[in-house]
């Protein structure tokens, strides 16, 4: 009985030092849920700030004044601003959130109209050290298709933000308040007033319903899309304004009107800085070769910009060493059964592209070509659409013809090979070649013939090196490889190091690799791409790898290596490091 009673005290003693460990324990929890400046609880907090004096540039965006109708950068009483905080992705896979807390409203304007006070209510989770941002009229970021006033741009296009991290989260009795670093704001925006004439004329003005406006080098484009005529009633004829984010490059405009006829302008080495307004008046041209207007064949010389459409029969050529644009080309199939590209480079050539171009190859020969040893670069952000004569490549060599390097590192890109040629690539015939195919930007198809590589080598032929290193890329074949050769054909190593990729394989061919018969070099995808995916033709195993009948070298992915003669046998196979 003793050691019966023994133990039930003994158990009683042990549930209370259980309970007096819970106890103790939900105290704890109860004391943290009552530290909000350690916890960030959610409640309405009062923020006064004060936006620093400073030039125009580090003050609220620009505006109108609405009694003189200037543009002005000061701080007027009642400007509000918005108060946010975006947080990206960690790493940890949570989306990207953008928190709105309130608004401020502007008091205590200085007598210069660079600084005033703003104050407001927010309502949140707030932590010391935590950074807000601060926007002056938010407007739209994507700002295509503005109207053209300025007092649409000053209302919706431009903006000012400011970053201030709080120092102070106060909850005494009732009162919640924050503190923070002043607030200094910077524009996101010049702002841009064009006068455009007509540079192919007597300078008259010009007032077109589209204008795109376009930075190379520094990033950058405004496009303002179906431009109503009321614009020109406010600003004039001949001028429109639009908001520009500052940075250095070459601009281009490209303006098109009421006939659908277009104007262009390029300038190098332009400098914008935001906060600031800019006067640009600009003699805008068709282009400097009117190709409808031509009796004889031309060549393209260093600086020509090319436009219109090219009558049958006759032949264009780019010089050697040349740099031109073509700017809205059309080239024709001939009437003759003569074989010619529809653009010849006669050595090394840097093609523009700007608005939309379309070539074709005469019969037997490339729709773009380039002499075997020289190389061709196609950049810009215009499109073109290439297309093979019989047996010839979209761009590259023609029937059982050669052709140098292929570079293609921007623009809208599509490339069909006519007869047995690839897309991009070499012709169809045991002496038709290519060399190197790089591709590094823009977005790019290309389509093989019979029997050829979307991009690679033609049926029977041979190409060099395939390396993709950026862009949006699909390739397709009817029995070659998607990217690699074509029916018993061969190509090079094949190196995809970035961009996204598609690639389909022809019957009996691979989606990466060889066709049916066919042999490559080396495949290497790395995990610097953003996807890699190859769709393997009827009849054959692999969808990166031999085709059937084929060979190729070994098959890297990642940090994987396959044997010489194996690779993917999937169907669809995607990689996505």
């Amino acid at each position: 009985m003793k050691k019966f009673m023994k133990s039930i005290q003994m158990m009683a003693a042990l549930l209370l030092a259980v309970a007096a460990t819970t106890a103790c324990s939900n105290d704890d929890n109860a004391i943290d849920e009552t530290t909000p400046a350690t916890t960030g609880a959610t409640k309405t907090y009062t923020l006064t700030v004060t936006a620093s004096k400073g030039g125009e540039a580090t003050t609220r965006a620009l505006s109108i004044d609405d009694d003189t109708g200037a543009l002005k950068a000061k701080w007027t009483k009642n400007d509000k601003v918005t108060v946010q905080e975006y947080l990206e992705d960690d790493g940890t896979g949570v989306s990207p959130v953008l928190t709105t807390y309130g608004t401020l409203t502007a008091t205590a304007v200085s007598t210069d109209g660079y600084s005033c006070t703003l104050t407001g209510e927010l309502e949140g989770e707030f932590l010391e050290n935590q950074k807000l941002t601060l926007i002056y009229n938010g407007g739209s970021e994507d700002l295509d298709g503005t109207k053209g006033t300025l007092n649409y741009v000053a209302k919706n296009d431009d903006r000012a933000t400011a970053e201030v991290t709080i120092t102070g989260v106060s909850d005494i009795a009732a009162l919640h308040t924050l503190k923070t670093t002043p607030a200094t704001f910077e524009n996101q925006q010049a702002i841009l007033r064009f006068t455009l004439r007509d540079g192919d004329g007597d300078d008259a003005k010009i007032s077109p319903t589209a204008l795109s406006v376009k930075r190379e080098g520094g990033g950058g484009s405004r496009t303002l899309r179906d431009i109503p005529a009321d614009t020109y009633d406010d600003n004039g004829e001949g001028v429109l304004y639009t908001g520009f984010p500052g940075g250095s490059g070459t601009i281009v405009l490209d303006a098109t009107l009421a006939d659908g006829t277009h104007r262009y302008y390029q300038k190098t080495d332009v400098t914008l800085e935001n906060g600031k307004y800019y006067t640009i008046d600009v003699n805008m041209k068709k282009g400097t070769v009117d190709l409808s207007a031509l009796t004889t064949d031309y060549r393209a010389k260093n600086g020509d910009i090319l436009y219109g459409t090219l009558p049958q029969d006759i032949r264009l050529s780019i010089a050697s060493g040349a740099e031109v644009t073509l700017y809205d080309v059309t080239t024709q199939k001939g009437t003759t059964a003569d074989r010619y590209p529809g653009i010849e480079c006669k050595g090394k050539a840097t093609i523009n592209l700007m608005g939309t171009n379309q070539v074709v190859g005469n019969y037997g020969d490339a729709g773009i070509s380039v002499p075997e040893g020289e190389t061709l670069t196609i950049q810009g952000d215009g499109s073109l659409t290439a297309q093979g004569g019989n047996n010839a490549a979209g761009i590259g060599s023609g029937y059982k013809g050669s052709c140098g390097n292929i570079i293609i590192s921007g623009g809208t890109v599509s490339a069909t090979g006519g007869g047995s040629g690839a897309g991009i690539g070499s012709g169809s015939g045991s002496d038709s070649s290519c060399g190197n195919i790089t591709i590094s930007g823009g977005s790019l198809t290309a389509q093989g013939g019979n029997n050829a590589a979307g991009i690679g080598s033609g049926s029977n032929a041979s190409c060099g090196n395939i390396t993709i290193s950026g862009g949006t890329v699909t390739a397709t074949s009817n029995k070659g490889a998607g990217i690699g050769s074509g029916h018993e054909a061969s190509c090079g190593k094949i190196t995809i190091s970035g961009g996204t990729v598609s690639a389909t394989g022809g019957s009996y061919s691979a989606g990466i690799g060889s066709g049916y018969f066919g042999s490559c070099g080396r495949i290497t995808i790395t995990d610097k791409v953003t996807s890699v995916t190859a769709v393997r033709g009827s009849g054959t195993t692999y969808s990166i790898g031999p085709g059937n009948n084929g060979t190729c070298g070994k098959v890297t992915i990642g940090n994987k290596t396959y044997d010489a003669g194996g690779g993917i046998s999937k169907g669809t196979y995607t990689y996505t490091p």
